[in-house]
């Protein structure tokens, strides 16, 4: 039996997605290949320490490449467990964890601008979203300390909202290309990312009857947004 027309979109879609997620994966573990190779032929012990700081940068990479693969696929499951989310505290708890876990973020001002509603969906998933956002917020900000501007404004049968930032700001094209799975604007040296945060995000809402995008900010920066249903 021939698949369904929308079953080979889905599958071809999971054999690119397999194949860049190779390709990711390749990359930090060939090098951590050959700086163990390097280490096991010995050398002088400075260079035996450089080495090792190389390999374990390279594991922590490759880790946090699988792990975003497997938050990315899960993200296009069926959101089972639909419960009332107050996305108020969501986005404190994911200030939290990012205050706990990321450095860069320890000084960032995260602003409300008015209390956040309560949705309909799955806490973790949601959660998910707003660390994604948040964290880009600061991780591509020129300010010092980041400031970040979070808001929602009923829209219709949804509610929109609003992570602002004062970072480097993106082109219409990139604006475009940069929620696409593995997308990095920046090499890895320069500022670490996997390259699913946003397109992740995008799949959970789109998953809760929502959709994700980027604008341009008025006065510099970029503005992510997204949309819940009301109700």
């Amino acid at each position: 039996m021939n698949p369904e027309p929308d079953d080979l979109l889905r599958l071809r879609d999971c054999s690119n997605f397999a194949h860049s997620a190779r390709h990711e994966l390749l990359t930090p573990l060939s090098g951590l290949t050959m700086l163990l190779a390097a280490a096991r032929d010995g050398g002088a012990h400075d260079n035996l320490a450089r080495l090792l700081d190389q390999a374990l940068t390279a594991t922590e990479r490759a880790t946090r490449i699988v792990r975003a693969c497997v938050e990315f696929v899960d993200a296009d499951l069926p959101v089972s467990t639909m419960v009332a989310v107050d996305t108020g505290l969501v986005c404190a708890e994911a200030q939290a964890g990012l205050r706990a876990s990321e450095p860069r973020f320890e000084r960032a001002v995260v602003e409300v601008m008015a209390p956040l509603p309560t949705v309909h969906g799955d806490t973790g998933l949601l959660r998910r979203v707003f660390v994604s956002l948040l964290d880009n917020a600061v991780r591509y900000t020129r300010e010092v300390p980041a400031r970040v501007l979070v808001s929602a404004v009923p829209q219709g049968e949804a509610w929109r909202f609003e992570i602002a930032d004062r970072g480097i700001g993106l082109s219409a094209e990139q604006r475009a290309r940069v929620c696409g799975a593995f997308e990095r604007l920046h090499a890895w040296d320069s500022i670490p990312g996997v390259g699913l945060s946003l397109a992740t995000s995008r799949r959970v809402v789109v998953r809760h009857g929502g959709e994700l995008g980027l604008r341009a900010r008025d006065g510099g920066g970029t503005i992510a947004w997204f949309t819940l249903p009301r109700g």
